[in-house]
């Protein structure tokens, strides 16, 4: 309960209420003097010893305030009338007005937990509100996740076990006067739904959710999904944790609550977000204002791109690796947040690239750290590669397939409809898992872990003597000769040698960047030659892959026999092409290898390394 009547009534209606008790009939009178007790701070037992009511007649007028507030005191025939007609604001509804029980019938034959339903139902409405610019369900729907909230808890006076089904029977069950059967049918999934792990089959196995139309299954959903979240919201049942901001942004949100069971009750409402992520395809992160506050202090905000580092001949290898991951870090969370918001792709590739880099430096200068130190920063950058790899590699995908199926005749395009739909579903969980991601905990931790060595100069290093002068040609030379090791198998080389290939051209030519300041000018030359070898290698890659990923789809949907004919062979049509492009590409890394390891290319390598 609020610990103040500024909590609990606001000062008009305290003035109002003090009128009314001091000068309306005494019906009225006394309802207006159980509010001004409860504002005071009393308990229900306390104010019907002061007003010579029952307990119960108590808390019925109490729960009635705080949903309707001063409407209480117009007669109950006319809030009656007003309840129906905002219960009918949509044409298609039906109210059966005197002719069931109502709301508050069922509260009281239920024994509903009112304090807990009031709490949920309010969070529930706020959530809605706030979550508008997302699902975009009318106003009037805000009354109906209330009552809802209200009623979620319905089926517990049967016990705990199974009370969700128990709430959706006695709802589907019971016409009620102040409810169509549509919005009845609607809170009773809500009911349904409000517990237990989520799976989308839960609602392909409820036949009251299939026999709705298109429209309100998605309403049912929605509301479904936040009543699960203001339910987890008050786990504590303390009714004492608020929301205090939700952000939003086309990632997704975060919701930020506080109060003394926040730290609780917010776990519990990130776990039941389960199915708003699922349903909606919408990351939704609850988190209490204190973490919020915590991370917030942990995650520098980047605004502008890094200028690159100064690297000189000098300089101690430990402390170059530092200042080339530090540039490289900084870039990544400078491209951070448009990859949260998703909207230019760009921000994810060069996002990526940036984690590509350091686990590059990482390697490079490997032998300059100890281990301890190189596990625990390998161990985040590997994860956060890999969550921003698998988000890009299915928009390179996807990318490929929209330019292929320009090229067909029209009439022909909607034939890649159900790959683009299977890939459609898996960029979706993608996109969540990313984004839930960078929102975590993990990430803030194996931020600010990285951060703090790149800002201390001589953490993890092993070796603080060696310089760039004495190192970086040896080092140089060796990545060099692992690339021309390929030579004698080049012509008839298998994928994966050639995948292997890619590997080892790209670590060259990330060393040789990181260098490049100390060295001539010849290492540019190298560098391009590198970059035309990688970006060929990398084609061919990933278009093996989408024939490979093509080709598994098609055995995978004929034996589910649902790929229709026509489909089936425009989908093997771009098979085919995926094929064909791999073999371009194959043909022209055979010449783009030979210039790498070119007696030219030799010289400008050994030109570039002389100035050490």
């Amino acid at each position: 309960m609020p610990a103040s009547n500024e909590d609990r009534i606001t000062t008009e209606e305290q003035a109002r209420l003090q009128a009314i008790a001091a000068a309306e009939r005494p019906t009225l009178a006394r309802r207006a003097q159980i509010i001004l007790h409860w504002a005071d701070g009393l308990e229900p037992g306390e104010i019907a010893e002061q007003v010579a009511l029952t307990p119960r007649t108590v808390v019925r007028w109490l729960y009635d305030f705080q949903i309707e507030r001063m409407d209480i005191f117009t007669s109950r025939a006319e809030e009656r009338e007003r309840i129906t007609h905002d219960a009918d604001t949509r044409p298609t509804r039906r109210s059966k007005r005197g002719q069931y029980p109502s709301i508050d019938d069922l509260c009281r034959r239920y024994a509903i937990d009112m304090p807990h339903g009031i709490h949920v139902g309010r969070l529930a409405r706020e959530l809605l509100t706030a979550t508008e610019p997302l699902h975009h369900l009318e106003a009037s729907y805000h009354q109906l996740i209330y009552r809802a909230g209200l009623l979620h808890n319905i089926g517990l006076s049967g016990g705990q076990r199974a009370h969700h089904k128990r709430g959706r029977e006695i709802l589907m069950s019971t016409p009620m006067s102040d409810l169509s059967d549509e919005d009845r049918t609607l809170i009773a999934l809500t009911t349904l739904y409000h517990r237990k792990s989520w799976r989308p089959s839960r609602l392909d196995d409820e036949p009251s959710y299939s026999a709705l139309s298109p429209e309100l299954q998605r309403i049912a959903v929605v509301l479904s999904a936040i009543i699960r979240v203001a339910d987890g919201l008050d786990y504590s049942q303390s009714q004492s944790t608020k929301i205090v901001e939700l952000r939003l942004n086309p990632a997704g949100c975060v919701l930020v609550v506080d109060g003394p069971h926040a730290s609780t009750d917010a776990p519990r409402a990130d776990q039941k977000a389960d199915m708003w992520r699922a349903v909606t395809g919408i990351p939704l992160r609850v988190v209490t204002l204190e973490a919020d506050r915590e991370r917030s202090l942990l995650m520098p905000h980047v605004t502008h791109k890094p200028p690159l580092p100064e690297i000189r001949a000098n300089d101690p290898m430990s402390e170059a690796g530092r200042k080339i991951i530090h540039f490289h870090l900084l870039r990544m969370l400078y491209y951070e947040p448009g990859t949260h918001e998703g909207i230019d792709p760009e921000s994810l590739h060069d996002m990526r690239v940036a984690t590509r880099r350091m686990r590059a430096a990482l390697k490079l200068f490997a032998d300059f750290y100890t281990n301890p130190t190189r596990k625990r920063l390998s161990n985040g950058l590997r994860e956060a590669a890999r969550k921003l790899g698998e988000l890009r590699d299915l928009d390179v995908r996807m990318g490929g397939a929209s330019t292929y199926r320009t090229s067909l005749p029209t009439d022909h395009q909607t034939g890649l409809d159900p790959l683009f739909s299977h890939w459609a579903t898996q960029r979706a969980q993608s996109r969540i898992d990313l984004v839930s991601y960078l929102d975590s905990d993990t990430y803030a931790d194996f931020v600010a872990r990285l951060l703090n060595f790149c800002q201390t100069p001589g953490k993890g290093a092993s070796n603080h003597t060696t310089t760039i002068s004495v190192a970086a040609s040896g080092l140089l030379y060796a990545l060099y000769e692992t690339v021309r090791t390929y030579e004698p198998a080049i012509e008839q080389a298998p994928v994966e040698t050639l995948h292997a290939l890619r590997i080892d051209t790209k670590r060259l030519r990330y060393a040789l960047e990181f260098f490049q300041k100390v060295l001539g000018p010849e290492a540019a030359d190298l560098i391009a030659a590198l970059v035309r070898l990688q970006d060929a290698l990398g084609a061919m890659h990933d278009a093996q892959v989408a024939a490979s990923i093509i080709e598994s789809f098609i055995t995978e949907q004929l034996l589910a026999e649902s790929l229709p004919t026509r489909d089936k062979t425009i989908i093997r049509g771009y098979l085919t092409d995926q094929q064909s492009i791999a073999d371009q590409h194959r043909q022209r890394c055979l010449p783009l290898y030979h210039e790498v390891v070119s007696a030219e290319a030799r010289r400008s390598l050994a030109l570039a390394v002389s100035v050490l």
